[in-house]
């Protein structure tokens, strides 16, 4: 086989060597103008091969590491194109290895461009109602027609005192929903957000604006900041309709929060 291919290349480099001494010759039977271009033509040539044989046999050849890059490109190139068909086959527009990752902004971007639907399901949320823009965006987008739902943990709940424990840091997730419930609590009382508390064993927080999704999962032992998020789009069979299901389904079974419940 080796010996086939060493045939081949030599033949190919007679053939264009003769190339080469065909041009030069035929410049010389020609015009001034027509000799000078076939002379160089045939120079070029045979200085390319020349210089190509030595390459190849004293260095090695120069295309393979070209070809080598190229093949490594194509392979590179189409599993991004099969990863991008798979993902945008469930619906996955975007993911991050820490919550904590993307900036504050975003998801404030994400409120202002919901036009229908705000749902938020998690244990705390305590990070969204620090932002000083919050609040009074929330009472606008309602204003605008936009329904705000928003899921968050019973403070003395089982699951809660147990993810607590998984924390290591007994009371702090109570304590940061409690600080939730008071600052949406203006919200609350002029009707512009709908509170439930769940005690449930939750899985993953949820984000949902109009179409779109961010989740992230619950990891053992790992506040929510620090795990993985996904951004997620509706689509037919996606992924997006199960976690909407899953919110749906923790809001049928949790507990309205009004404030005249809590004087």
């Amino acid at each position: 086989m080796e010996l086939e291919k060493n045939k081949n290349e030599l033949l190919v480099y007679i053939v264009v060597l003769l190339l080469g001494v065909i041009a030069i010759v035929s410049g010389q039977f020609l015009g001034n103008t027509i000799n000078g271009i076939f002379t160089s033509i045939g120079t070029s040539i045979l200085a390319s091969a020349i210089i190509y044989f030595l390459l190849n046999h004293f260095v090695g050849s120069p295309i393979l590491p070209i070809v080598s890059s190229l093949q490594k490109l194509d392979l590179s190139l189409k599993e991004s194109v099969e990863l991008l068909n798979q993902t945008s086959k469930v619906g996955l527009i975007g993911i991050w290895s820490r919550r904590m990752s993307i900036d504050n902004e975003i998801w404030i971007k994400k409120i202002k461009e919901s036009k229908s639907t705000i749902d938020i399901l998690g244990y705390a949320v305590h990070f969204l109602p620090e932002h000083y823009e919050f609040n009074e965006l929330i009472e606008t987008k309602n204003k605008e027609g936009c329904r705000i739902r928003i899921l968050l943990g019973k403070p003395d709940g089982y699951y809660i005192k147990a993810r607590n424990e998984e924390e290591k840091n007994e009371g702090s997730i109570s304590d940061r929903i409690k600080t939730t419930l008071a600052r949406l609590s203006p919200l609350l009382e002029q009707g512009f957000i709908e509170i439930r508390l769940h005690d449930a064993p939750l899985y993953n927080s949820i984000y949902k604006f109009d179409s779109e999704m961010l989740v992230t999962p619950h990891l053992y032992g790992l506040r929510g900041a620090a795990a993985p998020l996904m951004n997620l789009k509706e689509i037919d069979k996606g992924i997006f309709e199960i976690y909407n299901k899953h919110f749906e389904d923790i809001w049928s079974i949790s507990e309205d929060y009004s404030l005249s419940k809590q004087d």
